[in-house]
């Protein structure tokens, strides 16, 4: 609801209420855009299920833009390499995206979302098939970006990341998902990183940072699970640059396809584990800047026994040392990782990353 204050002739002022609009696409607006330069700040433009070709949407400050059921599977926006698929600038921190599947967008910076000096929220957005030459999936500069329930799947960067790139932009992420995004997941650059049940899986690059990238960034990582990353040059799982204080708290680091799990350029990054499992990664586990951090603060090498990690659940075993009151040690840690415990649920295969990649296998054509 908006609220007005009114000026009368008489000096007075009196407050006046008008209720938000919600605009209809395609109903009452034909296109995406057109529904957003319908609306004015406090309204919502709720789109109905389809795919619409359209790029280089303006989203427009203290607009919620959503799906008809709020699901990514609802609406598809396909810029089918026309240009990014939305764009935003000096919005505020009521604009919200939620509910859509963003692909097939190509721009310099976010491929699928730029954000430029703005207050932003993707909620239960699925961010795929999207490229460029810094944040395939979405890029933000002099930013606040927060994710909720979000994935980043096969999305390219030609200089990396393929994935979120953020520069002066600090960034939460909330059970969000990066799946075999090329040139690295996401990258932080003068950027704090707050992450809470985020899995990195299947991601790649031909340089250090296979999945999460830091530089110059004070971060904090909390029930994460990295699975078979790759960086070749090394920080398969975790590679920080140069500056970086990072608290890596319950999480597991496991099974990297090529080097070791934790990269630390020099001897100007300060990294702390705590409850952490790292394990089974190729190129090393508890080496270089987190050597010396096996065994106190309730940090373990052990397999974590995934349920089944090959068809992407990456669910615990009800005896896996990360499952809570299992720790090796007896250490009071609870849940290792960003998934818990329990194999062959539906319930729980839906929020997997390969519960969440099943439903979108089809590329972009």
């Amino acid at each position: 609801m908006k609220r007005l204050v009114i000026l009368t002739a008489y000096g007075l002022l009196i407050p006046w209420c008008s209720y938000a609009t919600v605009w209809q696409v395609p109903s009452q607006c034909p296109t995406v855009q057109a529904g957003i330069d319908s609306a004015s700040a406090g309204d919502t433009v709720s789109v109905a299920c389809g795919t619409y070709h359209e790029h280089d949407i303006v989203l427009k400050s203290g607009v919620h833009l959503q799906s008809d059921t709020g699901d990514a599977s609802c609406v598809t926006i396909d810029a089918e390499w026309q240009g990014r698929v939305f764009v935003g600038q000096n919005l505020d921190i009521m604009t919200v995206v939620e509910g859509f599947t963003i692909m097939g967008g190509f721009h310099d910076g976010g491929g699928g979302v730029g954000c430029f000096s703005s207050t932003l929220t993707l909620e239960s957005c699925m961010l795929r098939s999207n490229q460029a030459y810094h944040g395939g999936g979405m890029a933000c500069l002099d930013s606040y970006p927060t994710l909720i329930d979000c994935s980043f799947i096969d999305n390219y960067g030609d200089f990396g990341p393929g994935g979120l790139y953020c520069s002066d932009s600090p960034a939460t992420l909330v059970n969000c998902n990066f799946i075999d995004n090329g040139e690295g997941a996401m990258y932080c650059s003068s950027s704090s990183a707050t992450l809470v049940g985020c899995v990195f899986s299947d991601n790649w690059s031909w340089d250090p940072g296979g999945g999460l990238t830091l530089n110059r960034s004070s971060s904090v990582l909390t029930n994460c699970t990295f699975y078979a990353n790759t960086g070749v040059l090394g920080g398969a799982a975790i590679y920080l640059a140069s500056d970086n204080t990072l608290l890596v708290q319950n999480t597991i680091i496991a099974f990297s396809s090529h080097g070791e799990a934790i990269l630390c350029r020099d001897g100007s990054s300060q990294v702390t584990l705590e409850c952490c499992d790292v394990f089974g990664n190729a190129g090393g586990d508890w080496v270089g800047c987190i050597s010396g951090q096996l065994g106190i603060n309730g940090n373990i090498s052990a397999d974590p026994h995934f349920c089944d990690p090959e068809n992407g659940d990456l669910g615990i075993q009800s005896d896996s040392p990360c499952a809570p009151d299992h720790h090796p040690s007896g250490h009071p840690c609870g849940l290792i990782g960003a998934r818990d415990t329990g194999c062959d649920s539906s319930a729980a295969n839906r929020t997997t990353w390969g519960g969440v990649k099943a439903l979108y296998r089809q590329k972009t054509p």
